[in-house]
C-alpha cells in the first residue's frame, strides 16, 4: 500500500469519527503518519506491513478521540519538545505566556503539579542562576519530568 491510499482511508475514518471537514481530517491523518513513521512522508511512500499496522493502530486511537500528543508521546512547548504520556497533562500553548511573564528574583523556583516539567524546565533554562524544585503527586509524572529535564541537561539544576 502507498501512503496516499492510507491517508485517503484514514481521512475518511477521522472525518466520520470526529464530524470534521475532510481537509482537517486529512491534515490529522498526515500528522499521525509523520509522527508514527518518524519522518516527513510523501504520498508515494510505500508502506511496509509493520508501518501499516502501526499507522492503523494510531488511527484507531485518534478515531477514539485520543489527543494527538498522547499518540505521538510528545508535545511542543516554548519551542522545545517534551515527552508526555497518560500520566501527564499535555503542555498548553496558553501556558507559554507564563515563561515570558515571570521575572525571577529568587534563586529557587517551585513547580507544584509539575507534570511533564515543561514550566520548570523552561524557567530554569531561561534564568541561568536559578534552580528548580518540581513536585507532583504522581511518581509517574515525576519520572516523565525527570526524563524531560535530562533531555535538556538540567538534572543538576532541577530536583
Amino acid at each position: 500500500m502507498i501512503l496516499k491510499d492510507w491517508l485517503d482511508k484514514a481521512a475518511q475514518e477521522l472525518k466520520n469519527a470526529h464530524n470534521i471537514p475532510k481537509s482537517d481530517a486529512y491534515k490529522e491523518a498526515h500528522y499521525v503518519a509523520n509522527v508514527i513513521l518518524g519522518q516527513i512522508v510523501t504520498g508515494d511512500t510505500v508502506l511496509s506491513d509493520i508501518a501499516q499496522y502501526c499507522l492503523n493502530a494510531a488511527l484507531s486511537k485518534r478515531a477514539a478521540h485520543m489527543p494527538l500528543a498522547k499518540i505521538a508521546g510528545k508535545k511542543e512547548f516554548y519551542n522545545k519538545m517534551f515527552i508526555t504520556n497518560k500520566h501527564t497533562l499535555d503542555p498548553r500553548c496558553e501556558t507559554e505566556m507564563i515563561i515570558d511573564l515571570v521575572k525571577i528574583k529568587a534563586r529557587t523556583i517551585l513547580d507544584l503539579g509539575t507534570g511533564t516539567g515543561c514550566l520548570i524546565i523552561c524557567l530554569v533554562e531561561k534564568h541561568l542562576k536559578s534552580h528548580g524544585l518540581a513536585i507532583d503527586i504522581s511518581p509517574h509524572a515525576l519520572a516523565v519530568a525527570k526524563e524531560n529535564a535530562a533531555i535538556y541537561g538540567l538534572l543538576k539544576r532541577i530536583e
